[in-house]
């Protein structure tokens, strides 16, 4: 916390509802106002090299940056293919737990196993079966 020497105040306006309702949020985790407007300024100054992070985090989740779109889609695929791997992970998870055999039952049939299924089918398809 800066010593009373080096401190400065400041004046700024704001709509007197939005000032009450601001004040009820941060004294609901126990903070001031004062106590907001530092650490307001202590997240700036720690993300003040990175402008977009700052303004991201400010604005929300929804904010769109107007960075480059390329690296958004790569961001956004990334996003997605971790989704799919977390996915065939917890997948993959439960079926050790539930003790589902995971050994191949699609595998590729012997050429003898083909024929065999070839041969069933006809006769069944000619009504002989």
């Amino acid at each position: 916390m800066p010593s009373t020497m080096n401190a400065v105040q400041m004046n700024i306006r704001i709509d007197r509802e939005l000032k009450r309702e601001g004040d009820a949020a941060f004294a609901s985790i126990g903070y001031t106002p004062s106590q907001a407007v530092r650490l307001l300024w202590e997240i700036a100054v720690s993300l003040r090299d990175r402008p977009q992070e700052l303004a991201a985090y400010l604005m929300g989740p929804g904010y769109d940056n107007s960075g480059s779109s390329s690296q958004k889609d790569e961001e956004v695929e990334d996003e997605k293919l971790r989704s799919f791997r977390d996915g065939q992970r917890r997948i993959s998870e439960m079926i050790e737990k539930l003790g589902v055999s995971t050994e191949s039952d699609t595998a590729e049939p012997t050429l003898d196993e083909f024929r065999e299924q070839m041969a069933l089918e006809r006769l069944h398809a000619n009504g002989e079966l």
